[in-house]
C-alpha cells in the first residue's frame, strides 16, 4: 500500500475533482450549484429516480439468481448519472432523503418488474443514512 489515491479509489469514495483540480468545487461547479439544487428539488418532489437492475448470475449455469438495483436520475437531466446525483444531494444536505427514495423506488420497481422470489435483490444504501435514521423497516414491512 503506497498511501496514494488512485482515480479508482476516488471514484469508490464518490469524490469528484472540481475544475480547479481539488476536491472542492471549482468556479464552474459553484455557478451551477443552484441549477443542480433546483434539479434535485424537482427530482425528489416527483420521486423521479429510475432504478435499473443489473443481473447477478450463477457462473455455472449462466442463470440470473439475483439483481442489484442501481439508481439513475431522469434521462437527459444533469443528474442522470448516480455520481452527479449523489454529489448534488450531499451538497444540498439531502443525501439521506435521496437514499431513502432510491431504496423505495428500487423495491417498488423490482416488484412491478416481477423480480420477486426466487430472485434475490441487492439494494445499495449510504452508510451515513443507515447510521443516522436506521434501516428501512417501513419499506421492508411493505414486502411481507
Amino acid at each position: 500500500m503506497t498511501g496514494r489515491n488512485t482515480p479508482g479509489d476516488e471514484m469508490a469514495r464518490g469524490l469528484h475533482r472540481g475544475s480547479n483540480g481539488s476536491d472542492a468545487p471549482g468556479m464552474a461547479e459553484q455557478q451551477s450549484m443552484p441549477v443542480l439544487t433546483a434539479e434535485l428539488d424537482a427530482l425528489l418532489a416527483a420521486r423521479d429516480v429510475c432504478p435499473v437492475f443489473q443481473p447477478i448470475v450463477d457462473l455455472g449455469t449462466g442463470e440470473a439468481v439475483a439483481f442489484e438495483a442501481l439508481a439513475r436520475g431522469p434521462a437527459g437531466s444533469p443528474l442522470a448519472m448516480p455520481d452527479l446525483l449523489f454529489t448534488a444531494a450531499r451538497g444540498a444536505g439531502r443525501v439521506h432523503e435521496l437514499d431513502r427514495l432510491c431504496q423505495a423506488r428500487a423495491l417498488e420497481s423490482a416488484l412491478d418488474a416481477g423480480l420477486a422470489a426466487p430472485f434475490g435483490l441487492f439494494v445499495n444504501v449510504e452508510p451515513a443514512a443507515v447510521s443516522r435514521i436506521g434501516p428501512p423497516t417501513a419499506l421492508l414491512a411493505g414486502l411481507r
